[in-house]
């Protein structure tokens, strides 16, 4: 943490002469959404740096989903039996046409001249896992593998990803020229202006507004 503190600073960094400094280099003339020169212009952030318990509890979910995937296929290597699946799909709802000789897979619809041949489980085998993991204890195994085999690497990633959030976030890396109408909008509405048509406003996620989706269709 010595080098997310360095970088971070204590108090608030942007009541700070450097801050202050920073901002004025990097503000521009007008507003990149809009074009209104009005003032007061402010710099915007489009991405703010994680807190240390969000990236921790990302790198978590990546961990257990690796770990609980290892952990499935070692517990289920004796119910899986080799199967024919479309492979487009992969699903196991797959037949051959009698009149043609084709392979139909009825999930997705496609046509096969042969299918993928894979081990896999099917719908009974699925079940019976289930309830060996409720009635055998493998859910609990399941956890308190994963526990025990966590290290302090995770740790020491999180903070790494926090020192290179912070050190963009101090940077401006993903900051514009905004005006204040247009940064209120952003931060209290979560709406964004429409940069085909520059007139109606849309949610931050969305490409264009309705109106000009509606024009591309």
């Amino acid at each position: 943490m010595a080098e997310y503190q360095s970088i971070r600073g204590s108090g608030l960094s942007w009541k700070g002469t450097e801050w202050k400094l920073r901002r004025e280099r990097f503000l521009g003339s007008t507003c990149v959404q809009c074009g209104s020169n009005a003032p007061p212009l402010v710099v915007q952030h489009l991405k703010h740096p994680r807190s240390f318990g969000q990236i921790v509890r990302e790198l978590l979910r990546k961990e257990w989903q690796s770990h609980k995937t290892r952990f499935d296929d070692e517990h289920t290597s004796h119910l899986k039996e080799e199967r024919a699946t479309c492979p487009l799909c992969t699903s196991l709802n797959i037949k051959r046409l009698k009149e043609s000789g084709v392979w139909s897979c009825y999930k997705c619809g496609e046509k096969s001249g042969s299918p993928t041949y894979r081990r896999v489980m099917t719908p009974t085998a699925r079940s019976e896992y289930s309830r060996m993991k409720r009635d055998g204890g493998l859910k609990e195994l399941r956890w308190e593998q994963f526990k025990s085999a966590l290290t302090d690497d995770q740790g020491t990633a999180a903070v790494l990803r926090l020192v290179r959030e912070t050190r963009e976030y101090l940077q401006f890396k993903y900051a514009v020229t905004f005006c204040k109408r247009c940064a209120f909008v952003w931060d209290k509405k979560g709406l964004r202006l429409c940069q085909a048509c520059r007139t109606h406003w849309h949610i931050l996620l969305e490409p264009s507004c309705k109106q000009c989706l509606a024009k591309q269709l």
